[in-house]
């Protein structure tokens, strides 16, 4: 008998879906304990994420997912269902997704606004309405350089969005509670002024540095709008919506040039770690010179130990 009428068809399943995988291509095979070869395939997740699944689980159904369902299951698991329950003005409807390690639910004020809210800050007392309980009126007032004009709305964690013109005749938008605990003060002209020319602290004497080159090149500028894109124009520590708002490196700039010894502005575009978005977070002004400054605090703890 021909030997090749004793090899069993491998049936492709490129292509199809399996639950939250797509089939892409076959990959390596894998023999099992009892010497068996195992079909593997590579597939990709509704996730994003590739993974490599032996046939024969994609076709029984014991795997539908690179994981990412189980993941968020047991992280709902966690979480208590606060569905039908009533914070302040606020009703839970029902479960929207973890953030950072955070429930989100979505919920319904009694003036019939609906807004996601974190549980902690549903348990905790923090957000009680969409807003509307706690809107102050800060029509006119003035705070620092800004005027607040109108409220235009809320962010997603129910503060009241103000629009305010700064005394340098720029228009921003800020959270009314930034406005009143002094937070946010201009429209990011006063940082500018107090942290640009001969008041910054790489001043030259005028001549332009590499590193104002690198931040004032096309591929900066493109990083900065990719990592804004991400986090929704939203700083990532005090949730503050649009405005001013500074792409940070995560992995500071200084230390990028110094690890991969850039003097050139050539090599900076070459340079991979400068433009990866994973190293870039959106920080509002004042967040972003807390950052520095926390980090200047625990740069200064660590040369006191190494003394």
């Amino acid at each position: 008998m021909n030997n090749v009428n004793n090899v069993k068809q491998i049936k492709d399943l490129t292509g199809q879906k399996f639950g939250r995988l797509v089939v892409i291509e076959q990959a390596e095979s894998s023999r099992s304990l009892n010497g068996k070869n195992r079909i593997r395939w590579r597939c990709q997740c509704d996730c994003g994420n590739d993974t490599t699944v032996i046939g024969s689980n994609l076709i029984s159904g014991s795997i539908k997912s690179c994981g990412c369902f189980r993941r968020e299951h047991m992280s709902k698991k966690q979480f208590k269902n606060l569905i039908g329950q009533k914070f302040g003005r606020l009703t839970v409807l029902e479960f929207v997704k973890i953030d950072s390690g955070h429930a989100v639910w979505k919920c319904l004020c009694n003036c019939g606004n609906k807004l996601n809210v974190l549980s902690n800050n549903l348990r905790n007392g923090n957000t009680k309405s969409c807003g509307c309980l706690r809107h102050k009126d800060l029509q006119n007032q003035k705070f620092g350089r800004l005027t607040a004009l109108e409220s235009i709305g809320t962010d997603k964690w129910g503060g009241v969005i103000w629009k305010c013109l700064c005394e340098c005749g720029k228009y921003t938008t800020v959270v009314g509670h930034y406005l009143t605990d002094g937070n946010t003060t201009s429209c990011g002209c006063w940082w500018r002024e107090t942290h640009s020319g001969e008041n910054h602290h790489n001043w030259k004497g005028g001549i332009t540095s590499l590193a104002s080159q690198i931040r004032h090149s096309i591929e900066s500028k493109l990083w900065r709008k990719q990592v804004f894109e991400r986090d929704s124009y939203t700083c990532q520590h005090c949730h503050q919506v649009g405005g001013n708002l500074i792409a940070h490196h995560l992995n500071l700039f200084s230390d990028i040039m110094k690890e991969h010894n850039i003097t050139t502005l050539e090599e900076a575009i070459q340079c991979e770690a400068l433009w990866s978005t994973n190293n870039g977070i959106t920080l509002c002004i004042e967040c972003h010179e807390r950052e520095h400054q926390r980090l200047k605090a625990i740069a200064k703890t660590s040369n006191q130990f190494s003394i």
